[in-house]
């Protein structure tokens, strides 16, 4: 998380703010409950073309999955959000990592900046982007 978020300092995080979970399914129900909502409408088929470019990236079968629970009082992250996940594929076999995070906002709140309306997610940060998902989205 450190390499994804250099501002921050997450060395004190405690072991009870992680979450393991026995299948892929049951962080596939997380993600797809709270992005169905604002998604789904408005780009139908999303989130099937998402998990089908993370399973080529990282092989859900194989992996371990853990979800990061930050403690709302002092995660700088977690200020104002309606709501958040953070889940960490780890495939052993592959060496890899895959971190996903996602939060949502309040329209009126202005503490997220985007960089245009375009955005990208990388299934694990060294730069190769082989499992890119790109969309653009003028409507946010």
């Amino acid at each position: 998380m450190n390499a994804s978020f250099p501002d921050y300092d997450f060395s004190n995080l405690r072991p009870d703010q992680f979450h393991s979970f026995s299948t892929p399914a049951e962080a596939m129900n997380i993600a797809n409950k709270n992005l169905s909502e604002c998604v789904e409408i408005e780009h139908p088929g999303f989130l099937d073309e998402l998990w089908a470019a993370i399973e080529e990236s990282i092989n859900l079968p194989e992996c371990e999955i853990f979800s990061y629970v930050p403690d709302m009082e002092s995660d700088p992250f977690s200020e104002g959000n309606l709501w958040s996940f953070n889940f960490f594929f780890h495939n052993k076999n592959m060496k890899k990592i895959l971190y996903m995070t996602c939060l949502a906002k309040s329209i009126g709140d202005d503490s997220l900046e985007y960089a245009g309306d375009e955005y990208e997610m990388y299934n694990d940060g060294d730069d190769q982007q082989d499992g890119v998902f790109e969309w653009e989205d003028n409507d946010m």
